[in-house]
């Protein structure tokens, strides 16, 4: 079994808008994961920074859409880091 494919903030960004420089090569790289039935692994942290970067760069109505994707998706794994809660007080 291969190793989840890690996605980050600027994969997300890259596979979302269609003017990015490496749009297509993330959308051909996607493609070709979903047709090889590989998976992906990112952060609640990267989802964080992908809707700010998103929003900040004026692509804001595409965070719905991502977080939605995402959700819907069973080849995509969220790895949830640590509460800041919990660790502040420790």
């Amino acid at each position: 079994m291969a190793a989840d494919t890690f996605i980050d903030t600027s994969g997300f960004y890259a596979l979302l808008v269609g003017r990015d420089r490496l749009h297509d090569q993330a959308a051909a790289f996607v493609a070709q994961a979903v047709h090889d039935l590989d998976r992906f692994l990112t952060t609640d942290y990267v989802l964080d920074e992908s809707a700010t970067l998103l929003r900040a760069r004026g692509y804001g109505r595409l965070v719905r859409p991502l977080f939605g994707s995402i959700s819907a998706s069973n080849a995509i794994r969220i790895k949830h880091g640590p509460s800041p809660i919990a660790s502040a007080s420790s």
